[in-house]
Order: structure tokens, then C-alpha cells, then sequence
């Protein structure tokens, strides 16, 4: 599928302004969006106009997408973020009959951690299971939280099997005595394409 999303500025100036806008990169999950800008230099009292195009056959993961670029209008910048949900597309599926789709469900949704000293690595693992009737398919997994990382995912899961994912917590990259947050599991169920596990513990 493909979007067409249109942002408008208005010069209220007395004199043609400037206008700038480049990609920051760096995302873990950038979006597979193309954005232009016209024009580049705005007269007195126009309007400039930033589009914005989304092609998600290009885009390599399902599940929530974001770029940023940083927007300037003469000396004047902010940054400027897109967003962009990715879901399964049901329309495979004749009649919208999902009775055949995968299903993905996590166990256990609530992982505690327990005490653990700073500086130490806490090693998390629980099982997604394929409760569908078709291949379920992992896209990714990851966590707002930055101490995170995964270390094993699996990407195919047949139906009525269960496979593991594996984490670890780096806690010398916490701060605070409390260690929370969620992993997020993106797959192609259509019903519930993301999972959540919570996690919780503290430091000693």
C-alpha cells in the first residue's frame, strides 16, 4: 500500500525565506518513505508545502516505523518526526475469513527479574506459540528500552509450535533503582500484531 501525507508552512515574513529539511537517519527502524519539499525558498506571504510518500512494499518489517528530519526555515529549525504503523495485510485472506490466519501468543506475559546487583546482565527468555492454523511469521522484536538488546528471535513458527526469545538487560545502562519496560513482538497475525511482554526487577 501507498501514502500520500502533505505538510503546509506559511511565510508571514516581509522577506522570502529559506527553507531547509534533511534527514537525520540513524533510526533502528526507519520509515521507507520518500519526502520532498517545494519550493525551496518561500516569498512573502506563500505557502511551501513538504510531501511526504510511504510505500510499504519497500519497507522490511511490520509494526511501528519512524524517521526524522530536521526542518529549517531561514536561522529557525525544529524536527520534524513521521510516523508509521505497519500492519498485516488481511485482504490475502478471501472474504476476510481470518480462521485460517496465525496466531501469536506469548507466555509468560510477565517476566520479574528479582533483585539484581548494577553492572550485572539480566538474561530474560520466554516462548512465543503459533495457536493459528498458518505459518506465523516474526518480524522483530524490541523494547523502547535501550539497556535491551535480543539475542535469539525466531522468524518462522509452524502451526501449534512454540519457539523462544531470548534477551539480555544491560543494568549499568539503567538509571534508578527499578528496572521495567516491555518487549514487543511484531509478527503477521492480523488480530493482534503486536505482543507485549513486561518485565520488571530492581537493583540491589
Amino acid at each position: 500500500k501507498s501514502k500520500h501525507t502533505y505538510i503546509s508552512a506559511y511565510n508571514a515574513s516581509e522577506q522570502p525565506m529559506p527553507i531547509t529539511l534533511r534527514a537525520n537517519g540513524g533510526e533502528e527502524f526507519p520509515m521507507p518513505d520518500y519526502v520532498t519539499m517545494t519550493p525551496g525558498t518561500v516569498p512573502p506571504g506563500q505557502i511551501q508545502t513538504i510531501s511526504v510518500y510511504i510505500n510499504t512494499a519497500q519497507a522490511e518489517t511490520l509494526g511501528p516505523l519512524q524517521s526524522t528530519y530536521t526542518y529549517c526555515a531561514g536561522d529557525d529549525c525544529t524536527e520534524l518526526t513521521v510516523k508509521v504503523n505497519i500492519v498485516p495485510d488481511r485482504s490475502k485472506y478471501p472474504g476476510g475469513d481470518l480462521s485460517l490466519a496465525p496466531q501469536a501468543d506469548t507466555r509468560p506475559d510477565m517476566i520479574e527479574i528479582g533483585e539484581i546487583k548494577r553492572g550485572k546482565t539480566a538474561r530474560l527468555t520466554f516462548e512465543v506459540r503459533n495457536t493459528g492454523k498458518s505459518d506465523l511469521h516474526i518480524s522483530r522484536v524490541y523494547s523502547p528500552c535501550k539497556a535491551l538488546s535480543v539475542t535469539k528471535m525466531p522468524q518462522r513458527i509452524a502451526p501449534g509450535k512454540k519457539q523462544k526469545v531470548s534477551v539480555e538487560i544491560d543494568t549499568g545502562k539503567i538509571s534508578g533503582e527499578i528496572i521495567t519496560g516491555e518487549i514487543m513482538v511484531v509478527s503477521d497475525d492480523p488480530l493482534m500484531p503486536v505482543r507485549k511482554v513486561r518485565f520488571a526487577g530492581k537493583m540491589k
